[in-house]
């Protein structure tokens, strides 16, 4: 089954089947320097394919040939880097088993010849398996899929946040939420209380979610109402990480009531440095802004002790308001936004080079390249983007789409003057790479 991801949001030509290019060091393989003309980026330069057939591993080992993102997540308790990948099927083409989420695991953090991974989150027949199961419902328009949006380790314990979405048409996300592992990543459980669903029911759904008309949404095979939307966010936000029990599950857990977040479809959570962790959020699509939220490390589970930024006092300082009160506040499209739309696939680190915090996303809402911001906190001010790459930089390593650029402070050398980041290319080079970005 072919799921045709993003398809209204990268409508963008894609001609060839070749495919990122095989597993050899960037020096040794005549592979040309995207030499960018402005302040801070030297140049950036592919290195190699992380997964699928031709990767640094041959993943399809694990039935994973075909799949995109990757998003870091790493554990000081044993020293290991996790990367959350999304839809996944064991052919590059999106054919066979399709799984909404995959989890490699991988010890080497000498990323100069490309990224290896030493094995998956795997089920019982040695396949890599959903952390958390998508519904896999293209037709009635429920849940399609869950796909990851970022992960960290809290006190030994690691937690990959995804977006629950509705249906593909529009980019329509039902919640955002969270699954907790504390052995490793051996087993992941729900986190009840982490949901910020796009509406509790009572708020309407529209412009502040990308929906530029909502009226395609009132009628068809994928219509809906707020009320709809709430009811059927309930059910999925309350289930455990497995959808067998899908249509007995009662909600026991979690109520919608005031948890109206539309920016927040998309969570990517990051480590302060400064006793918070912070969720950087966006909605689904890539044609809205950044919005930032924090709580205390030791609230880091309690939803209602978690605050939103909405702007800053005279003198400069930033106002985070508390609780439902905050997401309320910032409910509105514009208010409480630090990076200006559009922003897609976020992704966020410390970089102790420049000594500020680096931002890398996706150039617009096509997905046609990456593009990194920096500042000196988290909630801005933010710089104006500095071009990383651009999908015609691939070329002749594969024709089409590039989006994401997931990166971590893990992921650097030379005190983060040089970092790697994870690409994703779409059809019909369905798969993740690794990139070298060399700061000036």
């Amino acid at each position: 089954m072919k799921i045709w991801r993003r398809c209204a949001a990268i409508a963008v030509g894609v001609a060839t089947a070749t495919a990122f290019a095989g597993c050899v060091k960037p020096e040794d393989s005549g592979m040309k320097k995207w030499t960018q003309e402005n302040s801070l980026v030297s140049y950036s330069q592919f290195v190699s394919r992380i997964t699928g057939k031709n990767g640094v591993t041959d993943t399809t080992q694990w039935l994973v040939g075909g799949t995109d993102l990757g998003f870091p997540i790493y554990n000081g308790k044993n020293d290991t880097m996790y990367y959350a990948f999304g839809d996944t099927f064991p052919n590059p083409d999106q054919t066979g088993a399709w799984r909404s989420n995959t989890l490699a695991i991988s010890k080497d953090f000498d990323f100069s010849d490309g990224l290896r991974i030493d094995d998956y989150y795997k089920g019982p027949t040695g396949a890599a398996r959903e952390v958390v199961e998508g519904y896999h419902d293209l037709k009635a328009g429920y849940e399609a899929t869950k796909i990851p949006t970022g992960g960290v380790e809290i006190d030994g314990a690691m937690y990959m946040f995804y977006m629950s979405i509705r249906q593909w048409d529009g980019w329509i996300v039902n919640y955002n939420g969270a699954v907790k592992s504390s052995d490793d990543g051996a087993s992941w459980e729900r986190v009840y209380d982490l949901t910020w669903p796009v509406t509790d029911g009572t708020k309407e759904v529209g412009a502040n979610v990308g929906i530029k008309d909502l009226s395609r949404y009132e009628s068809g095979p994928f219509a809906f109402t707020k009320e709809k939307l709430a009811e059927d966010t309930l059910r999925l936000a309350n289930q455990t990480t497995s959808q067998k029990d899908r249509e007995t599950t009662e909600p026991d857990y979690v109520s919608l009531e005031g948890r109206s977040a539309p920016n927040f479809g998309q969570i990517f959570p990051i480590d302060g440095k400064d006793g918070y962790v912070y969720i950087m959020g966006i909605p689904g699509g890539r044609d809205m802004g950044v919005k930032v939220g924090r709580v205390k490390k030791e609230n880091f589970e309690r939803f209602d002790e978690y605050e939103y930024f909405t702007g800053k006092s005279e003198d400069g300082k930033p106002i985070f308001v508390k609780g439902k009160a905050g997401l309320a506040e910032i409910w509105d499209a514009e208010q409480g936004v630090v990076i200006e739309a559009p922003c897609g696939e976020l992704s966020f680190s410390y970089n102790a080079y420049l000594k500020k915090w680096v931002s890398v996303n996706s150039i617009d809402k096509a997905g046609t390249g990456l593009t990194m911001r920096v500042a000196d906190e988290l909630w801005g001010e933010w710089s104006e983007p500095y071009k990383i790459c651009d999908s015609n930089d691939f070329q002749p390593i594969a024709e089409g789409v590039s989006y994401g650029g997931q990166i971590h402070e893990k992921l650097c050398e030379e005190n983060g003057k040089i970092f790697y980041a994870i690409v994703s290319q779409w059809m019909p080079t369905y798969n993740s790479g690794l990139i070298k970005v060399v700061l000036k």
